[in-house]
């Protein structure tokens, strides 16, 4: 995630740089050690970071999703859809 934010709105060599983040952090890790996030935590995180709450004053523009591994995907695509209808 810090490599994809540096590159987007790093100061130096990102191609925004005066674009402010959000980040939703959506893994917690296990007792093992892993990171893990189900799929109601990424929902969650996505519809969270495309509304916009009192932590968070407006709606974003844009979303990046940099999972950093394989995840399971059913029903996320719908998600993303909306809020490309919407202008994100």
């Amino acid at each position: 995630m810090a490599r994809v934010a540096a590159l987007c709105a790093g100061k130096r060599t990102g191609v925004a740089p005066k674009a402010q983040l959000a980040v939703a952090a959506i893994f917690s890790r296990t007792a093992g050690g892993e990171l893990r996030a189900s799929r109601a935590q990424i929902l969650n995180g996505l519809n969270w970071l495309a509304r916009g709450d009192a932590k968070l004053p407006r709606p974003v523009d844009v979303i990046n999703v940099s999972w950093g591994r394989e995840v399971e995907t059913d029903g996320l695509y719908d998600v993303i859809e909306t809020h490309l209808d919407r202008g994100i």
